[in-house]
């Protein structure tokens, strides 16, 4: 990634109180904001908690129970839904996908037919968190909001 300089993207609908419940998602944004990587890919910016779990849903409570709801955040979303094209990561690359201009573009390899690919909003993909790897001209998209600073 960095012989081409391509720019890493950590993506989270709600660092607090993923959808799912799932403690990797809250844990994997407490990496990224400290460690600038998503396991081993290097990132340079954030975009967080553009989908908030409501309070009345029933995965609020199981994680992060004291903590308050995240602030909804539009602006880093909207610039990254201006990102022409980039490749996305789940699960620490379990799952893999295509990125563009707010859509995750997906390949089912069980499926044939109209059910062969699914393009999915970002903001409703239900692998939750993960990161996109953009090329360099595409990262004067995202908002200044979205830089990461380590540590911070």
């Amino acid at each position: 990634m960095n012989t081409h300089n391509w720019k890493g993207v950590y993506i989270n609908p709600d660092s607090k109180h993923p959808l799912d419940a799932n403690p990797e998602h809250s844990y994997s944004s407490h990496l990224a904001m400290n460690t600038c990587k998503y396991y081993q890919i290097p990132l340079e910016y954030k975009v967080q908690n553009y989908t908030i779990t409501p309070k009345t849903h029933p995965a609020f409570q199981k994680l992060n129970k004291s903590a308050s709801v995240s602030k909804l955040n539009t602006v880093d979303i909207a610039s990254l839904e201006m990102v022409k094209f980039g490749f996305g990561l789940s699960k620490g690359g379990m799952h893999t996908w295509l990125f563009s201009k707010g859509k995750v573009y997906e390949v089912h390899w069980d499926k044939i037919g109209s059910e062969l690919y699914e393009a999915t909003a970002i903001r409703v993909f239900p692998w939750l968190s993960g990161a996109i790897v953009i090329p360099y001209d595409q990262a004067s998209h995202l908002a200044a909001s979205a830089k990461l600073k380590c540590g911070g």
